[in-house]
């Protein structure tokens, strides 16, 4: 996994997603980016917070992205089936910010 500050950031951005602190959310996945664009995690659950909040097109291509990452760097098939699972349930979210 990306080093242990960007990880930490991710665990934060998950707490504040869970608690409705959706632009706490964002910034703190946004940083883990940052530091380390190929972040699996970091990128998916970005992608759930903004299909979530409204931004459909851009959370479908930062969950697919996140599932390519995910795959590309070996993570077992059962983590990205779930990616892949929690995916489909956003298949028909809006996507007029394209």
């Amino acid at each position: 996994m990306a080093g242990d500050r960007d990880a930490a950031l991710v665990v934060a951005g998950n707490a504040a997603f869970r608690t409705g602190r959706f632009a706490v959310a964002a910034h703190d996945y946004a940083r883990a980016l940052a530091h380390k664009p190929d972040f699996a995690v970091a990128r998916f659950n970005l992608g759930l917070l903004e299909a979530h909040t409204g931004a459909g097109a851009a959370g479908l291509r930062d969950m697919d992205r996140g599932i390519s990452l995910a795959e590309a760097h070996g993570m077992s098939r059962a983590f990205t089936a779930r990616l892949r699972a929690l995916r489909a349930a956003f298949a028909r979210v809006p996507t007029a910010d394209a």
